[in-house]
């Protein structure tokens, strides 16, 4: 299943150059604003319930039965809601204060459903541990609505094709997967619906206050943008993100699991003698890929993603650096499981959310410009990243000389990257030969270092059988 998210999200980042010249950045501005909306209410529809479904405390019939009760009674309560709403003379003043338009109205509320049956259908496939179905329904609910929205760029080129097409591929691949189930199950009785919500609350009350806090702390900038008429500015920012947190997506997804299942078998004071390799590599080569980047960012993005959305470059150098730090350890937010540290994520998240709103806030207000938005929030993210970094190094039990040992590293790392550009450009003229030949030489460095740092540590950690 972590390989088929790993290569979906591949697939989806190689589809963004042909999208890029289909819609412009403000299409793309939003076509976010409008997923954020959705996945916002889609959280606060059915408050992480579809969590309970996996539970070994309840048997696979019961759980199929909530299952169909959640969406049932969630999609009747949006429907009724969005249907009064839209009686309301505020709804116009809403769409429009968030810088929609108003026959998007009522997509929200379809989006929303689906949201709401992916969230269920999920959790009730890996309660029955099909993990293959699970693994195809991820694969093509990502990369099918991105097909279709391709289509309808080439061949009608609506302002609207990327919801359109979002949609409609949504609305396929479930119809797909729901037809190969024969038998529907029964509805649950709504006391006993309700007794289950009632014994699980916790999700309620924790789970949904922290994913909707992270949720604030991660997209509130997009209602920013848009209330100041930057719906471009929004495209070129989520394009940025998405480019930066590639590796992070593809690194953190790939270890995660596998330094929880072997720090769940093995002494949790010997997990440090896996961190630390790992985290010298990290330090050793991250640092030099940053700064080759940053170096070259404006062409490469020009070229891969076209002339209209060059201004990604510049938000891309800016929130690079939070992007960077929660590379080092995204994988080992698992620590928190391990060691039975829950609390300590919890009250970081809701720090965080709060100075991050509370930042933006202020800066909107003193200087609306996106510029500086954007520059609060990274440097915002930034300090948290590093603050999360190091909270996470005394769980594990990471010695302190370590520090200074991956801030050399860095160092290293970051001139090694400089002195390969000038090297780089006396010895050749052309902009493409430059990009490739600093890539080179960064690629060639990195690796000598790791080779090093290979050979001279021995990881040997011991293993609960």
């Amino acid at each position: 299943m972590g390989a088929s998210s790993s290569a979906a999200t591949v697939t989806a980042f190689f589809f963004l150059p042909i999208l890029t010249r289909l819609y412009s950045p403000s299409e793309f501005g939003i076509f976010i604003l409008f997923q954020t909306i959705v996945s916002l209410l889609g959280i606060i529809l059915i408050f992480r319930l579809e969590l309970i479904i996996p539970l070994q405390k309840y048997n696979i019939e019961i759980m199929e039965r909530f299952s169909l009760s959640l969406f049932i009674y969630s999609a009747f309560f949006v429907i009724v809601a969005f249907a009064i709403l839209s009686q309301s003379s505020y709804q116009n003043d809403i769409i429009l204060l968030i810088g929609l338009r108003e026959e998007i109205y009522w997509l929200i509320t379809i989006g929303i459903i689906f949201s709401s049956i992916n969230a269920i259908f999920t959790s009730v496939l890996t309660l029955k541990n099909d993990f293959t179905r699970l693994a195809l329904y991820n694969f093509f609910f990502i990369i099918l609505p991105l097909v279709i929205q391709i289509g309808i760029g080439s061949i009608l080129y609506p302002e609207m094709g990327l919801i359109y097409g979002n949609l409609l591929g949504q609305f396929f691949v479930i119809v797909a997967i729901i037809s190969l189930k024969r038998k529907l199950p029964k509805l649950l009785p709504f006391r006993q619906f309700l007794k289950i919500i009632f014994e699980n609350s916790v999700y309620i009350t924790h789970t949904t206050t922290l994913t909707i806090l992270s949720f604030i702390r991660e997209r509130s900038i997009f209602f920013l943008f848009s209330t100041i008429g930057n719906n471009d500015i929004i495209g070129h920012f989520s394009l940025a993100r998405r480019i930066n947190n590639l590796p992070n997506t593809l690194i953190s997804g790939s270890l995660r699991q596998v330094y929880f299942n072997i720090g769940a078998r093995a002494p949790r004071s010997s997990l440090k003698f896996l961190v630390i390799p790992t985290l010298s590599i990290f330090f050793a080569s991250v640092p030099a890929a940053v700064f080759w980047f940053q170096s070259h960012s404006d062409i490469l993005i020009t070229v891969i993603f076209g002339q209209s959305w060059s201004q990604t470059a510049q938000i891309a150098n800016v929130l690079i650096y939070p992007a960077a730090l929660n590379l080092f350890t995204n994988w080992l937010d698992r620590s928190f499981d391990l060691h039975a540290k829950q609390r300590y994520a919890l009250y970081m998240e809701l720090i965080f959310s709060l100075a991050i709103i509370m930042t933006l806030s202020i800066v909107y207000h003193l200087n609306g410009q996106f510029i500086y938005l954007i520059g609060a929030f990274s440097i915002t993210s930034s300090l948290y990243y590093i603050l999360y970094m190091v909270v996470l190094f005394r769980i594990i039990g990471l010695p302190k000389k370590y520090y200074l040992i991956f801030f050399i590293l860095s160092a290293i790392s970051t001139l090694s990257s400089i002195l390969s550009l000038i090297i780089t450009e006396v010895l050749v003229s052309s902009t493409f030969l430059i990009i490739f030949m600093h890539l080179f030489f960064v690629t060639i460095i990195s690796c000598l270092i790791i080779l090093f740092l290979v050979s001279a540590v021995n990881i040997n950690i011991p293993i609960r059988k």
